[in-house]
């Protein structure tokens, strides 16, 4: 049973790893991008505060590592509080995934006033 419990935690942990790498790598490309077909225009502060802090998502595999490990090294409670580790680091993982999509792709939108568009 503590093989499975570790293969379980490799899996979330190199899943939320996977997810941090591409905030970080998303959060770039799109500034690029936004500041290339929107010169004149600032990024929102949503995407500001991806610009700034993509690189903290880092540090939630090492944090779901070590947490996992100390659970599956308990003797009472093993499998439930190791798969409670599982389950936050996926849901971690896909909600950091799903912030950044969100915060670039909603500065796509146009948005109309005073009879012209805006980006």
């Amino acid at each position: 049973m503590k093989k499975l419990l570790i293969v379980k935690l490799v899996g979330a942990t190199a899943v939320s790893a996977l997810s941090a790498w591409f905030v970080h790598l998303y959060t770039n490309a799109s500034d690029v991008r936004f500041l290339w077909e929107h010169q004149q225009h600032s990024t929102m502060n949503g995407a500001v505060f991806l610009q700034r802090f993509s690189t903290v998502g880092y540090a939630m595999p090492v944090l779901i590592g070590i947490l996992g490990f100390l659970c599956v090294l308990r003797k009472r409670n093993q499998e439930v509080m190791t798969e409670l580790v599982v389950w936050f680091a996926w849901l971690a993982s896909l909600a950091w995934i799903g912030l950044a999509l969100f915060v670039w792709q909603i500065a796509n939108v146009p948005v109309f006033h005073g009879g012209g568009n805006h980006y």
